[in-house]
């Protein structure tokens, strides 16, 4: 049996050599031969068949790579809401160099953190320039930023890119947060 395996693959093989000969292009004589008469006795050139070039597509940009900016705070007593809020910016540009910088400004005044970032799924890691780590959320240009606050309240920072769906977060101001949870 494996003598009949051999003998069908050798066959096979050898069918497909010859019909890749068969479809080779027969190559013509050199047309600058010493001899002056290789012009003459040399068959006709036909033309070779044209190929369109076309330059290969630029390496996909990783689409974490971007600039995020705060859509508001999430709290741990408050779900379904994102509050804005107005005295305080938060950006979070992702390079494609694998580094990142998280700018927050409050009240006029501005912090960066540089540091590196990470995506493995749907969480993107970011660790700042004193090794320290936290892992995010990222989904469809949406990150979730967790937090804990001074007073121990868990806050969650939700980023989105320009032009990201944000439709799933209901953004409400400060003003109705303190309202819907009773406080004036």
């Amino acid at each position: 049996m494996k003598t009949t395996k051999r003998i069908f693959a050798l066959v096979l093989v050898l069918l497909f050599v010859v019909s890749l000969a068969a479809c080779g292009e027969k190559k013509t004589e050199s047309k600058d031969d010493n001899s002056g008469n290789a012009a003459a006795s040399a068959p006709a050139a036909t033309a070779a068949p044209t190929v369109a070039v076309t330059e290969a597509p630029a390496a996909t940009e990783d689409p974490s790579v971007g600039q995020y900016k705060l859509l508001g705070t999430t709290y741990e007593n408050l779900y379904g809401f994102v509050v804005e809020i107005p005295e305080y910016t938060m950006e979070f540009d992702i390079n494609a160099d694998g580094t990142a910088a998280i700018v927050t400004t409050m009240d006029g005044e501005s912090q960066t953190l540089k540091g590196k970032w990470t995506v493995s799924g749907q969480t993107l890691t970011y660790t700042d320039e004193n090794g320290e780590s936290m892992d995010c959320a990222i989904l469809n240009g949406v990150i979730e930023v967790p937090y804990e606050s001074s007073d121990g309240v868990d806050l969650t920072y939700v980023l989105a890119k320009e032009g990201a769906d944000t439709s799933a977060y209901s953004v409400i101001s400060v003003e109705a947060a303190k309202g819907l949870l009773g406080q004036s």
